[in-house]
């Protein structure tokens, strides 16, 4: 039965790709083994969506103690932030990683699957992986998989119920929850998620979100709950509402020094955040324009916070964490990419990370190789190019980007079709 199965189905990891089947052997398996004998999808009275979670018993995660003071944290980042890249992040250093935003009503859809092969946990929905997370193990080769490093799910929601329920349903897949506040892409807003939460009238829905989760999962679980937001158009308003979030018990908060219709090619304001620093009685963590380790002491200078969250510096080369010094670009592209490979990643999702890792050199022999690949075999044969690379990051670089262009990202089965990998 189970050969028949696999060999009909067609798995898309991250919705744009095919999973390996032969690791999907031990999970349909395993998967069976697991389930509750009367198989019947479980009604929420919510949004009318069904959930299937209720259905697997999945293996208790340990509660851990998260300490968000002097931190270096890995920025939830749409495609990238899959669980190679946030492991990889932690063994070169990361203090804590997020998942990208991953939106609730998608989420309670999801079926989670034990990958034994693996040890992980594959949420799945349809065919689809929508979040992958280890299954924790003191003999776990990673930091992640250990639990020495955090592992954040970063929820895009607009619904305080919706956002308790997933958080309940999926409690031991992650070791604390984000509520992204601050993203403007049009997937995230479009259903009052994201940036949209920091609008006037709906900063009241953004605080109920927040005293939901802090009740349903921070109490009654002991695990954090935490926000990212933007600068509002004035500092009188961006103090007033900071104040607010943190008097719903949140554990900690990230501002994004940005205002909501800027893009990642525009200047951050950090400076702006040290306003923020001095009546901020929880953990402040800054965030924006990190691009390399020299910028980590003065954009905590400039912030005055002792936490820092990266995003694009990390994109360009995961080992910016390594306290050694990072590591050569393209050795750290090669780690990654036999990372991309072990957890079965399509193969035009790893061209589309390593694309963007490359992205502030586009006109080097080994973009351009990376450009025309097709498949694992290519894409190693690039990084094989001989070819000094070094990164010079100047405005002027930053707004020929062609990956920070708006983009229209639709919360469908396969969110990345639109985007071209070949």
């Amino acid at each position: 039965m189970y050969k028949k199965l696999i060999a009909n189905t067609k798995l898309h990891f991250r919705g744009i790709g095919f999973f390996n089947k032969k690791n999907f052997h031990t999970s349909i398996k395993t998967f069976n083994n697991t389930m509750i004998t009367n198989d019947i999808k479980t009604e929420v009275n919510i949004d009318n969506i069904t959930s299937e979670m209720n259905n697997t018993i999945i293996p208790k995660r340990p509660v851990i103690k998260i300490d968000y003071t002097n931190k270096l944290i890995l920025a939830p980042m749409v495609r990238v932030n899959g669980l190679a890249f946030r492991q990889i992040c932690a063994d070169f250093g990361a203090d804590i990683v997020y998942s990208e935003e991953l939106v609730d009503k998608k989420l309670f859809k999801c079926k989670p699957v034990i990958n034994q092969k693996l040890n992980t946990i594959d949420y799945m929905y349809g065919d689809t992986i929508v979040y992958q997370v280890e299954i924790v193990s003191p003999e776990s080769k990673s930091r992640t998989g250990r639990q020495e490093v955090p592992t954040v799910l970063q929820l895009g929601t607009s619904s305080p119920s919706l956002a308790l329920e997933v958080a309940e349903l999926m409690i031991d897949g992650y070791d604390a929850i984000d509520v992204n506040m601050g993203c403007p892409k049009k997937f995230s807003i479009k259903g009052g998620m994201g940036s949209s939460l920091l609008k006037k009238e709906n900063q009241e829905n953004a605080l109920e979100i927040l005293r939901t989760l802090v009740k349903g999962i921070k109490e009654k679980y002991g695990k954090p709950v935490t926000c990212k937001i933007r600068l509002l158009d004035t500092m009188e308003e961006t103090l007033d509402l900071y104040k607010r979030l943190e008097a719903t018990g949140v554990s900690a908060i990230c501002v994004h020094a940005r205002y909501i219709p800027q893009r990642p090619r525009e200047k951050a304001h950090s400076h702006l955040i040290a306003s923020i620093a001095e009546i901020a009685k929880i953990p402040l963590i800054a965030n924006g324009d990190v691009f390399k380790q020299e910028d980590f002491e003065r954009i905590k200078e400039v912030t005055k916070c002792n936490s820092l969250m990266i995003a694009r510096g990390a994109m360009w080369n995961c080992s910016i964490f390594r306290k050694e010094g990072a590591l050569d670009k393209v050795e750290t592209a090669k780690q990654l990419l036999s990372r991309l490979k072990y957890y079965s990643y399509h193969e035009g999702l790893s061209k589309y990370i390593l694309k963007r890792m490359f992205e502030t050199q586009p006109k080097t022999k080994l973009y351009e190789a990376l450009s025309k690949s097709k498949g694992f075999e290519q894409l190693e044969k690039a990084l094989e190019v001989d070819e000094k690379i070094v990164d010079i990051i100047t405005p002027e670089v930053l707004a020929s980007i062609v990956g920070e262009k708006d983009e229209t990202i639709e919360e469908t089965e396969n969110p990345t079709k639109k985007i071209k990998m070949d």
